[in-house]
Protein backbone atom coordinates (compact mmCIF):
# COMPACT_ATOMS: atom_id res chain seq x y z
CA UNK A 1 0.00 0.00 0.00
CA UNK A 2 2.85 2.42 0.87
CA UNK A 3 4.46 1.76 -2.51
CA UNK A 4 1.20 2.50 -4.29
CA UNK A 5 0.73 5.79 -2.45
CA UNK A 6 4.16 6.96 -3.56
CA UNK A 7 2.98 6.78 -7.14
CA UNK A 8 -0.63 7.91 -6.55
CA UNK A 9 0.18 11.14 -4.64
CA UNK A 10 2.10 12.89 -7.46
CA UNK A 11 -0.56 11.81 -9.95
CA UNK A 12 -3.34 13.15 -7.73
CA UNK A 13 -1.49 16.45 -7.43
CA UNK A 14 -1.13 16.65 -11.20
CA UNK A 15 -4.87 16.15 -11.55
CA UNK A 16 -5.53 18.82 -8.89
CA UNK A 17 -3.41 21.35 -10.75
CA UNK A 18 -4.64 20.42 -14.21
CA UNK A 19 -7.89 22.48 -14.20
CA UNK A 20 -5.95 25.71 -13.71
CA UNK A 21 -2.99 24.81 -15.91
CA UNK A 22 -4.35 26.42 -19.04
CA UNK A 23 -4.34 29.86 -17.36
CA UNK A 24 -0.71 29.66 -16.26
CA UNK A 25 2.52 28.82 -17.98
CA UNK A 26 4.04 25.38 -17.64
CA UNK A 27 6.80 26.95 -15.55
CA UNK A 28 4.19 28.25 -13.07
CA UNK A 29 2.55 24.84 -12.86
CA UNK A 30 5.84 23.02 -12.28
CA UNK A 31 6.93 25.57 -9.66
CA UNK A 32 3.57 25.36 -7.87
CA UNK A 33 3.72 21.56 -7.85
CA UNK A 34 7.22 21.59 -6.33
CA UNK A 35 6.21 24.17 -3.69
CA UNK A 36 3.09 22.18 -2.78
CA UNK A 37 5.04 18.94 -2.28
CA UNK A 38 7.64 20.80 -0.21
CA UNK A 39 4.86 22.20 1.96
CA UNK A 40 3.46 18.72 2.64
CA UNK A 41 6.94 17.47 3.50
CA UNK A 42 7.63 20.34 5.89
CA UNK A 43 4.29 20.10 7.68
CA UNK A 44 3.69 16.34 7.91
CA UNK A 45 7.24 15.04 8.35
CA UNK A 46 9.39 17.91 9.63
CA UNK A 47 6.60 19.60 11.65
CA UNK A 48 7.60 23.00 10.32
CA UNK A 49 4.22 24.70 9.93
CA UNK A 50 5.65 28.16 9.23
CA UNK A 51 7.83 26.86 6.39
CA UNK A 52 4.94 24.80 5.05
CA UNK A 53 2.57 27.80 5.06
CA UNK A 54 5.09 29.84 3.05
CA UNK A 55 5.33 27.05 0.44
CA UNK A 56 1.54 26.67 0.19
CA UNK A 57 1.09 30.44 -0.22
CA UNK A 58 3.65 30.47 -3.03
CA UNK A 59 1.96 27.54 -4.76
CA UNK A 60 -1.50 29.14 -4.41
CA UNK A 61 -0.22 32.45 -5.81
CA UNK A 62 1.03 30.65 -8.92
CA UNK A 63 -1.81 28.16 -9.45
CA UNK A 64 -4.83 28.71 -7.16
CA UNK A 65 -6.71 25.43 -6.69
CA UNK A 66 -9.12 24.21 -3.97
CA UNK A 67 -6.64 21.55 -2.82
CA UNK A 68 -3.79 24.03 -2.28
CA UNK A 69 -6.12 26.50 -0.53
CA UNK A 70 -7.46 23.72 1.73
CA UNK A 71 -3.96 22.59 2.76
CA UNK A 72 -2.96 26.19 3.40
CA UNK A 73 -5.99 26.65 5.65
CA UNK A 74 -5.19 23.45 7.56
CA UNK A 75 -1.64 24.63 8.17
CA UNK A 76 -2.68 28.10 9.36
CA UNK A 77 -5.22 26.56 11.69
CA UNK A 78 -2.51 24.39 13.21
CA UNK A 79 -0.52 27.61 13.81
CA UNK A 80 -3.51 29.03 15.75
CA UNK A 81 -4.09 31.63 13.03
CA UNK A 82 -7.83 31.01 12.83
CA UNK A 83 -8.57 34.22 10.93
CA UNK A 84 -5.98 33.46 8.25
CA UNK A 85 -7.14 29.84 8.08
CA UNK A 86 -10.77 30.79 7.55
CA UNK A 87 -9.78 33.29 4.85
CA UNK A 88 -7.87 30.52 3.04
CA UNK A 89 -10.80 28.11 3.31
CA UNK A 90 -13.29 30.70 2.05
CA UNK A 91 -10.99 31.62 -0.86
CA UNK A 92 -10.77 27.94 -1.83
CA UNK A 93 -14.56 27.61 -1.91
CA UNK A 94 -14.93 30.76 -4.03
CA UNK A 95 -12.66 29.53 -6.83
CA UNK A 96 -14.71 29.08 -10.02
CA UNK A 97 -15.67 25.47 -10.58
CA UNK A 98 -14.46 24.05 -13.88
CA UNK A 99 -16.36 21.74 -16.14
CA UNK A 100 -13.67 19.06 -15.97
CA UNK A 101 -12.91 19.57 -12.27
CA UNK A 102 -11.45 16.47 -10.63
CA UNK A 103 -13.09 14.60 -7.79
CA UNK A 104 -10.22 15.59 -5.51
CA UNK A 105 -10.79 19.30 -6.25
CA UNK A 106 -14.52 18.93 -5.52
CA UNK A 107 -13.77 17.16 -2.24
CA UNK A 108 -11.26 19.84 -1.24
CA UNK A 109 -13.85 22.53 -1.99
CA UNK A 110 -16.43 20.81 0.21
CA UNK A 111 -13.94 20.20 3.04
CA UNK A 112 -12.84 23.84 2.89
CA UNK A 113 -16.46 25.00 3.25
CA UNK A 114 -16.97 22.75 6.28
CA UNK A 115 -13.80 24.06 7.91
CA UNK A 116 -14.79 27.68 7.22
CA UNK A 117 -18.20 27.12 8.84
CA UNK A 118 -16.58 25.52 11.89
CA UNK A 119 -14.07 28.34 12.34
CA UNK A 120 -16.85 30.89 12.01
CA UNK A 121 -18.04 29.75 15.46
CA UNK A 122 -14.59 29.32 16.98
CA UNK A 123 -12.97 32.67 16.22
CA UNK A 124 -12.98 34.86 19.37
CA UNK A 125 -14.61 38.29 19.27
CA UNK A 126 -14.06 41.55 21.15
CA UNK A 127 -16.81 44.16 21.37
CA UNK A 128 -14.93 47.43 21.81
CA UNK A 129 -16.43 50.49 23.48
CA UNK A 130 -14.88 53.95 23.73
CA UNK A 131 -15.87 56.26 26.57
CA UNK A 132 -14.76 59.78 25.77
CA UNK A 133 -12.34 60.85 23.05
CA UNK A 134 -9.44 58.91 21.60
CA UNK A 135 -8.36 56.26 19.13
CA UNK A 136 -8.48 52.56 19.97
CA UNK A 137 -5.66 50.28 18.82
CA UNK A 138 -5.71 46.46 18.90
CA UNK A 139 -2.23 44.93 18.68
CA UNK A 140 -0.94 48.18 17.17
CA UNK A 141 -3.65 48.38 14.49
CA UNK A 142 -6.00 51.36 14.59
CA UNK A 143 -9.71 50.55 14.71
CA UNK A 144 -12.01 52.92 12.84
CA UNK A 145 -14.68 54.56 14.99
CA UNK A 146 -17.50 53.35 12.75
CA UNK A 147 -16.16 49.77 13.09
CA UNK A 148 -16.79 49.83 16.85
CA UNK A 149 -20.45 49.07 16.19
CA UNK A 150 -19.68 45.38 15.52
CA UNK A 151 -17.49 42.84 17.38
CA UNK A 152 -13.90 42.61 16.19
CA UNK A 153 -12.62 39.14 15.34
CA UNK A 154 -9.18 38.19 16.67
CA UNK A 155 -7.13 35.03 16.99
CA UNK A 156 -7.08 33.11 20.27
CA UNK A 157 -4.43 34.27 22.72
CA UNK A 158 -3.22 37.50 24.28
CA UNK A 159 -3.94 40.92 22.75
CA UNK A 160 -2.95 44.47 23.68
CA UNK A 161 -5.66 47.12 23.55
CA UNK A 162 -4.75 50.80 23.79
CA UNK A 163 -6.53 54.11 23.68
CA UNK A 164 -4.48 57.03 22.46
CA UNK A 165 -5.11 60.76 22.33
CA UNK A 166 -2.98 62.66 19.80
CA UNK A 167 -0.44 59.83 19.75
CA UNK A 168 -0.15 59.68 23.56
CA UNK A 169 -1.12 56.37 25.19
CA UNK A 170 -3.80 57.18 27.78
CA UNK A 171 -4.89 53.62 28.62
CA UNK A 172 -3.73 50.08 27.93
CA UNK A 173 -4.78 46.59 28.90
CA UNK A 174 -3.93 43.01 28.02
CA UNK A 175 -6.81 40.68 27.18
CA UNK A 176 -6.59 36.92 26.58
CA UNK A 177 -9.31 35.06 24.70
CA UNK A 178 -9.92 31.37 24.07
CA UNK A 179 -11.61 29.82 21.04
CA UNK A 180 -15.26 30.86 20.80
CA UNK A 181 -14.94 33.44 23.59
CA UNK A 182 -16.62 36.83 23.39
CA UNK A 183 -15.70 39.83 25.55
CA UNK A 184 -16.82 43.41 25.95
CA UNK A 185 -13.95 45.86 26.49
CA UNK A 186 -14.55 49.48 27.41
CA UNK A 187 -11.66 51.91 27.02
CA UNK A 188 -11.65 55.41 28.51
CA UNK A 189 -8.69 57.82 28.54
CA UNK A 190 -7.43 58.25 32.09
CA UNK A 191 -10.08 55.94 33.59
CA UNK A 192 -9.99 52.33 34.75
CA UNK A 193 -10.60 49.96 31.86
CA UNK A 194 -13.51 47.56 32.15
CA UNK A 195 -13.74 44.05 30.73
CA UNK A 196 -16.98 42.08 30.59
CA UNK A 197 -17.16 38.44 29.50
CA UNK A 198 -20.26 38.00 27.35
CA UNK A 199 -19.65 34.32 26.51
CA UNK A 200 -18.48 31.45 28.66
CA UNK A 201 -14.68 31.47 28.59
CA UNK A 202 -12.73 28.22 28.45
CA UNK A 203 -9.77 29.90 30.16
CA UNK A 204 -9.55 31.31 33.73
CA UNK A 205 -10.69 34.83 34.49
CA UNK A 206 -8.64 37.38 32.57
CA UNK A 207 -6.49 39.69 34.68
CA UNK A 208 -6.58 43.22 33.31
CA UNK A 209 -3.30 45.11 33.51
CA UNK A 210 -3.60 48.90 33.53
CA UNK A 211 -0.12 50.51 33.40
CA UNK A 212 0.56 54.14 34.10
CA UNK A 213 0.27 56.40 31.05
CA UNK A 214 3.62 57.02 29.45
CA UNK A 215 4.82 60.31 28.09
CA UNK A 216 5.56 60.17 24.36
CA UNK A 217 9.14 60.55 23.30
CA UNK A 218 9.93 64.14 22.38
CA UNK A 219 12.98 64.32 20.12
CA UNK A 220 13.22 68.09 20.69
CA UNK A 221 13.53 67.70 24.46
CA UNK A 222 17.00 66.17 24.25
CA UNK A 223 19.76 68.72 23.44
CA UNK A 224 22.03 67.86 20.60
CA UNK A 225 25.65 68.38 21.59
CA UNK A 226 29.17 67.58 20.46
CA UNK A 227 28.57 67.20 16.77
CA UNK A 228 31.83 66.12 15.17
CA UNK A 229 32.45 67.13 11.59
CA UNK A 230 35.20 65.53 9.53
CA UNK A 231 37.54 67.83 7.61
CA UNK A 232 39.24 64.99 5.74
CA UNK A 233 37.76 66.16 2.44
CA UNK A 234 39.14 69.68 2.86
CA UNK A 235 42.61 68.44 3.83
CA UNK A 236 42.70 66.10 0.83
CA UNK A 237 41.53 68.90 -1.48
CA UNK A 238 44.30 71.22 -0.29
CA UNK A 239 46.89 68.47 -0.80
CA UNK A 240 45.71 67.76 -4.36
CA UNK A 241 45.66 71.50 -5.11
CA UNK A 242 49.30 71.72 -3.99
CA UNK A 243 50.27 68.81 -6.22
CA UNK A 244 48.48 70.37 -9.19
CA UNK A 245 50.16 73.74 -8.71
CA UNK A 246 53.57 72.07 -8.34
CA UNK A 247 53.07 70.31 -11.65
CA UNK A 248 51.88 73.46 -13.38
CA UNK A 249 54.80 75.49 -12.00
CA UNK A 250 57.29 73.06 -13.53
CA UNK A 251 56.23 74.08 -17.05
CA UNK A 252 57.43 77.74 -16.96
CA UNK A 253 60.54 76.54 -15.10
CA UNK A 254 61.45 74.29 -18.00
CA UNK A 255 60.85 77.15 -20.43
CA UNK A 256 63.08 79.43 -18.33
CA UNK A 257 65.88 76.85 -18.41
CA UNK A 258 65.57 76.64 -22.19
CA UNK A 259 65.90 80.40 -22.64
CA UNK A 260 68.82 80.57 -20.20
CA UNK A 261 70.63 77.80 -22.05
CA UNK A 262 70.09 79.62 -25.37
CA UNK A 263 71.50 82.84 -23.87
CA UNK A 264 74.61 81.01 -22.67
CA UNK A 265 75.16 79.47 -26.07
CA UNK A 266 74.82 82.94 -27.71
CA UNK A 267 77.93 84.21 -25.93
CA UNK A 268 81.46 83.19 -26.89
CA UNK A 269 84.78 84.71 -25.78
CA UNK A 270 82.93 87.58 -24.10
CA UNK A 271 81.04 88.49 -27.28
CA UNK A 272 77.22 87.99 -27.13
CA UNK A 273 74.74 88.03 -29.93
CA UNK A 274 71.99 90.69 -29.95
CA UNK A 275 69.17 88.27 -29.02
CA UNK A 276 70.93 87.13 -25.82
CA UNK A 277 69.48 89.98 -23.74
CA UNK A 278 65.89 89.17 -24.81
CA UNK A 279 66.42 85.48 -23.99
CA UNK A 280 67.71 86.37 -20.54
CA UNK A 281 64.73 88.63 -19.94
CA UNK A 282 62.29 85.85 -20.92
CA UNK A 283 64.19 83.34 -18.77
CA UNK A 284 63.88 85.61 -15.71
CA UNK A 285 60.17 86.22 -16.41
CA UNK A 286 59.35 82.50 -16.64
CA UNK A 287 61.51 81.82 -13.57
CA UNK A 288 59.49 84.37 -11.58
CA UNK A 289 56.28 82.70 -12.76
CA UNK A 290 57.56 79.35 -11.53
CA UNK A 291 58.44 80.84 -8.15
CA UNK A 292 54.95 82.32 -7.76
CA UNK A 293 53.15 79.09 -8.68
CA UNK A 294 55.41 76.94 -6.48
CA UNK A 295 54.88 79.39 -3.65
CA UNK A 296 51.13 78.88 -3.95
CA UNK A 297 51.67 75.11 -3.97
CA UNK A 298 53.77 75.38 -0.80
CA UNK A 299 50.96 77.34 0.88
CA UNK A 300 48.46 74.57 -0.01
CA UNK A 301 50.78 71.88 1.41
CA UNK A 302 51.25 73.80 4.65
CA UNK A 303 47.48 74.40 4.94
CA UNK A 304 46.77 70.70 4.39
CA UNK A 305 49.19 69.81 7.19
CA UNK A 306 48.00 72.31 9.80
CA UNK A 307 44.27 72.14 8.94
CA UNK A 308 42.44 70.18 11.74
CA UNK A 309 41.14 66.72 10.88
CA UNK A 310 37.84 67.22 12.73
CA UNK A 311 35.88 70.08 14.22
CA UNK A 312 33.28 69.88 16.98
CA UNK A 313 30.06 71.89 17.12
CA UNK A 314 27.86 72.06 20.22
CA UNK A 315 24.50 73.50 19.21
CA UNK A 316 23.69 74.59 22.76
CA UNK A 317 26.98 75.44 24.51
CA UNK A 318 29.58 76.03 21.82
CA UNK A 319 30.47 79.64 21.00
CA UNK A 320 32.60 80.55 18.05
CA UNK A 321 34.16 83.97 17.52
CA UNK A 322 37.27 86.04 16.94
CA UNK A 323 38.55 89.23 18.54
CA UNK A 324 41.78 91.28 18.19
CA UNK A 325 44.55 90.37 20.61
CA UNK A 326 45.96 93.27 22.57
CA UNK A 327 49.62 93.90 21.79
CA UNK A 328 49.73 91.27 19.11
CA UNK A 329 49.94 93.46 16.07
CA UNK A 330 47.45 94.21 13.33
CA UNK A 331 47.22 90.60 12.12
CA UNK A 332 46.86 88.94 15.59
CA UNK A 333 43.53 87.67 16.92
CA UNK A 334 42.17 85.30 19.53
CA UNK A 335 39.30 82.86 19.03
CA UNK A 336 37.02 80.58 21.06
CA UNK A 337 35.65 77.23 19.86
Amino acid sequence: MAVKLRFVAPFALLVALAPAAHAQSQSDVDTARAAFLQGLELRDKQHDNAGAAARFKAAYALVPTPRIGFELGRTLRAMNDLIGARAAFVAATQLPARANESAEAKKARGDAQAQADDLDQRIPQIQLHLSGFGQIFVDGEAVRHDALAVPRRVNPGAHVIQVQVEGDVKGEQNVTLAEGEHKDVTMSPGAQARVTVTAQATLPQVQVVQPEPQQPYDPFATPVTNRVHSNAGTKLGLFYAGLSLAGIGALPGLVALGYMKGAQEGCSNGICQPEVDSKKTLAYAFAIGTDVIWGAALVCFIAAIVYPSTSALDLHTTQVGFSPMNGGGMFSATGRF
